[in-house]
């Protein structure tokens, strides 16, 4: 028999859950350097270890039922979390506290000669592990043959495969936000690619925000009582960022502009570039238009027809636009001039990231975007116009943003575009108030899971009139 067990009971909602009989003593938590020690800091890290501890007596109750059920002695067993703890800078985040999760794997006498030769009974091991090899891993281990197509590789089994050089992770939206980095990690070192380096990591979502910690850490950082290491997750982002694991496993301590590491910062580069035009990563490629392209199809049919998605060509933007132009601005031009919205979209971004650093752009480029056949990159537009353009690009940009949103025709994820470049105006006029209540909270079109997106956002931004 397959069987998987879900448990919730660690889930992120449970560490901020009140009341709470608390087992774990706060005084003794260790609180992770980029955390600032506060009391609400210690509380919720000492209530996610009392919860691990609730988890794994939930297992225990399983396995006395295989026990009773006689099946200890021929079942396999694993045992995992499925991200980092559902502390700020843990789930969500590609740094290790977000990705590196525990696995625990069991196998009984009867079956030691699937492993006889890597694993040695009580041991732990520091081979390259993620989700996709489990489902090569159960296939080996059941004696199938694992299909060309999976990416993952058996860790288990007769048809186990070496550990690989390094993995990938990668983060975009994230509810009702949206972002895009990826994640590169060998046995040494973690780079982290940002391709939205001009949004800060601590964006504000609503439901992380519910959390305790976060309210106390983002309050500290507002009345400057945070070090650099913890002030930097409410600030924006470095293009690019490169940790020694071995040297720092807390990761604070960004090497990515450091000459002596240069040749290893390019390593990584490659390896992600090789990777993403590999595997076709979609995400270099505004939600928006996945979903625009794939209506009559599915994503993965889109990634593989090099006419509606050049990944190459659209990697080399994205890298032309949010690091090449950084000492060359004159890059975004051919960019934001390319007969393709995709190409364009990175332009837009690279002109608002410029923006955003205080360098000198030429907002006639963003003019120009208002007429773009994209909504996406008509609201990357709107929002350089109204953040850094005259008072009548200011009102022009508002009011391209609110018809974006307003527009039957465009789709959830354009709206979020358009929501977040409102939000970063932190609009205070009455007249936002008229057009929130405007605003259908709910996009219909969409699974039960989107719904609630577009109705935090306008918690967000009636917050900012409240103020």
């Amino acid at each position: 028999f397959f069987a998987v067990f879900n448990s919730t009971v660690s889930h992120e909602s449970q560490i901020r859950k009140r009341p709470h009989r608390a087992k774990h003593d706060p005084a003794k938590v260790t609180v992770p350097p980029y955390h600032p020690d506060l009391p609400e800091v210690r509380r919720d890290w000492a209530q996610y270890y009392d919860k691990v501890e609730e988890m794994d007596t939930q297992l225990g109750g399983i396995l006395d039922q295989l026990e009773s059920d006689g099946l200890t002695d021929s079942t396999i067993i694993f045992y995992f979390g499925d991200h980092g703890s559902g502390m700020p800078r843990s789930k969500r985040w590609l740094y290790q506290s977000g990705l590196h999760v525990p696995l625990l794997i069991h196998v009984p006498p009867a079956f030691e000669h699937l492993v006889q030769g890597h694993f040695q009974s009580g041991s732990t091991n520091d081979d390259l592990v993620g989700f996709v090899d489990f489902a090569p891993t159960v296939l080996s281990l059941a004696g199938v043959e694992i299909p060309n197509y999976l990416q993952g590789r058996a860790i288990l089994g007769p048809r186990r495969s070496s550990s690989p050089e390094f993995m990938v992770g990668f983060r975009d939206r994230m509810d009702e936000r949206y972002d895009s980095s990826r994640a590169v990690r060998d046995n040494h070192f973690h780079y982290i690619r940002n391709w939205m380096p001009h949004r800060p990591q601590g964006q504000f979502i609503d439901y992380m925000f519910e959390t305790p910690t976060t309210q106390a850490w983002y309050n500290a950082f507002l009345h400057g009582r945070t070090n650099e290491a913890q002030s930097v997750f409410w600030k924006t982002k470095a293009p690019e960022e490169l940790y020694d694991l071995k040297q720092d496993p807390y990761e604070i301590h960004n090497l990515a502009a450091d000459p002596a590491y240069s040749e290893i910062l390019q390593k990584m580069r490659s390896r992600l570039r090789d990777w993403s035009i590999t595997t076709t990563d979609l995400g270099l490629m505004h939600e928006a238009e996945v979903y625009r392209l794939s209506q009559n199809s599915s994503p993965r049919e889109v990634g593989l027809r090099r006419d509606l998605y050049p990944v190459e060509q659209i990697y080399d933007a994205a890298d032309q636009a949010m690091r090449l132009s950084a000492d060359h601005p004159e890059l975004l031009l051919p960019l934001l001039s390319d007969s393709r919205r995709t190409i364009r979209y990175w332009g837009f971004q690279g002109l608002l990231y410029h923006a955003i650093l205080g360098k000198r752009i030429d907002t006639a480029l963003a003019r120009h975007g208002l007429k773009d056949e994209s909504p996406i990159n008509q609201a990357l537009a709107a929002e350089i116009l109204t953040r850094f353009g005259t008072e009548e690009d200011r009102q022009v940009g508002i009011e391209l943003l609110q018809k974006i949103v307003m527009t039957n025709d465009s789709s959830l994820f354009d709206k979020l575009q358009a929501m977040n470049g409102l939000d970063f105006l932190e609009l205070k006029t009455p007249e936002m108030n008229d057009f929130l209540a405007r605003v259908e909270p709910k996009d219909k079109r969409q699974p039960a899971r989107y719904q609630a997106y577009l109705g935090d956002m306008i918690k967000r931004l009636q917050s900012h009139i409240e103020k």
